[in-house]
């Protein structure tokens, strides 16, 4: 049953610095869409469900019928509807899409000019510590399942492309058995763009070199199940790290130029582009989208570039209107174009941003039914590698904004939101210093969650790290020490110094009450 929200409703706007959300009133049909949002995301609105006729919709709702179609507009460009236009069409209600996560992060990390060697060795940040989850938390009867799997990609080693998917297969459910959601979606996205990537050049790996990666393949995974069998988290831990880099070295001794090349998910985004039924979206309008797309990709179209009128982009492009109208749907949806209607109006170039990555990664956790203990444990796995690598490469400009990021810590005294807004800046800057622009999506992607959590729970006794005075404090001092770390070149220290200052400073403790509330329940 489809509810109705209040009109006194309000959303969440980010601030003007783009830290804090700021309540503010909004138009009626953003708050129409976000009830429906919120009904898809927690399952009340089931997957597939076809919803009410036009007609029905403003009837149930009492909303006109232009603040409907927007509402419906917004939920479309989400991917949590899908709109069939003509006889017996209509509304259909759909889950967040992954595999569209995946594609749009692999094409902004493309835009911010990511190597395949960043993206492998973001593998190697986020991977490890779901593979030590899955030794400890996996039962007996799940260890066996992945050891049948191995036994399956073993007697596929002279089908590399059946090799390669029992391979990927085994590598996914690993990441699954640490039953951490969160680590989980992000450990996926960065496979399938690792994955997608290989369609950039299907010549790059041929089927003799796809073969003679098996056997390298083989021994890490063999390596990883010998530490799961006698149980030896840490052990396991340093294999799947060790499995990932031998991986890495193999296919890059069969393609010299193969870590330095940008990362390129066009192939992808033409080849893997479905509907929510899976249907290949073929013809002329596909073939338009895959070129404005590419133009997007490799920097030819900038972000807010208009383009030319209807008329000029179809005979530039020499097919019909509604063929052109139908390329410009497609690449709304996929959150790449702006769409104004009017005599102002027409098609502004969208990039892809850490933001909206970001609020795609949340509706997944949200649909998944995601805690914040889930998340902030995530958080406590992949930052502290982050800063490792941040104190081996980090220079003296580095140093420079992170000393400032200090200073204004101590100046922060009462504004919570000041110094809330101040330390997480301080965390990109710091992640930044890694020079690795897949850890920075990363990093810029979780703080844009913690972000929606802790403007929620803004006035929670004890809610979000550095809302307390004693909190403030502590987290001064921490970041006092990780900057020390970092000036020292202590890598390793600068990894405990972060490791300790999450762990008791997580958005919430996983043991506690508000640890197992729903993101769902926080993010609006």
């Amino acid at each position: 049953m489809i509810t109705t929200p209040s009109r006194a409703e309000f959303t969440l706007a980010r601030g003007p610095d783009g830290v804090l959300p700021r309540r503010r009133r909004t138009k009626f049909a953003h708050v129409l869409a976000a009830s429906l949002r919120k009904q898809i995301l927690s399952g009340e609105l089931a997957a597939d469900q076809r919803l009410p006729s036009e007609a029905g919709l403003i009837e149930t709702l009492q909303v006109s019928r232009e603040t409907l179609r927007e509402a419906l507009r917004i939920l479309e460009s989400e991917s949590l509807i899908e709109i069939r236009r003509g006889r017996g069409g209509g509304a259909i209600v759909r889950r967040p899409r992954l595999d569209s996560v995946s594609r749009y992060v692999g094409l902004l990390l493309q835009v911010r000019g990511a190597t395949l060697a960043d993206l492998e060795e973001a593998r190697t940040v986020v991977e490890p510590s779901l593979a030590e989850l899955a030794v400890r938390r996996s039962s007996d009867d799940e260890l066996q399942d992945l050891v049948e799997l191995h036994r399956q990609e073993a007697t596929a080693v002279g089908d590399a492309q059946r090799f390669m998917a029992l391979a990927a297969s085994f590598e996914g459910a690993v990441a699954d058995l640490g039953r951490n959601c969160s680590g989980a979606v992000f450990s996926r996205v960065l496979r399938d763009i690792h994955r997608g990537d290989m369609l950039a050049d299907p010549g790059e790996l041929s089927a003799d070199e796809l073969a003679s990666l098996a056997p390298t393949v083989l021994a890490g995974h063999e390596a990883y199940l010998e530490a799961a069998r006698r149980r030896d988290a840490g052990k396991a831990k340093d294999a799947w790290r060790e499995h990932l880099l031998a991986t890495n070295d193999v296919l890059r001794a069969n393609s010299a130029r193969r870590g330095r090349r940008p990362i390129d998910m066009v192939p992808m985004w033409t080849s893997v582009s479905t509907d929510p039924e899976g249907a290949q979206r073929q013809g002329a309008a596909m073939s338009v989208a895959a070129d404005i797309r590419s133009r997007i990709a490799d920097g030819r179209l900038r972000d807010g570039d208009r383009l030319p009128p209807l008329l000029d982009l179809a005979k530039n492009f020499g097919v019909s209107r509604p063929t052109l109208r139908e390329a410009l749907r497609i690449l709304e949806m996929e959150l790449l174009l702006d769409m104004r209607p009017g005599d102002r109006g027409g098609a502004s170039v969208r990039h892809p941003s850490s933001d909206v990555a970001a609020q795609m990664v949340a509706r997944v956790l949200e649909a998944r039914q995601t805690t914040i203990a889930d998340f902030a444990h995530a958080i406590q796995m992949m930052e502290p590698p982050m800063m490792e690598l941040a104190a081996e490469r980090r220079g003296p400009a580095d140093l420079s904004m992170l000393r400032r990021v200090e200073s204004e810590l101590e100046a922060c005294d009462d504004d919570i939101e000041r110094f809330v807004g101040t330390w997480r800046r301080g965390v990109i800057v710091a992640v930044a210093s890694a020079r690795n622009p897949v850890l920075v999506t990363i990093a810029e992607m979780l703080q844009w969650v913690c972000v929606g959590i802790g403007a929620t729970l803004v006035e929670t006794p004890r809610g979000a790290r550095g809302y307390q005075p004693g909190e403030r404090q502590r987290v001064q001092e921490h970041f006092s020490e990780f900057v020390a770390a970092l000036a020292a070149r202590h890598a390793a220290e600068a990894r405990a110094v972060w490791a300790e200052f999450v762990r008791p400073a997580s958005v919430f403790d996983e043991a506690s009450e508000l640890g197992h509330r729903l993101i769902i329940d926080l993010i609006e």
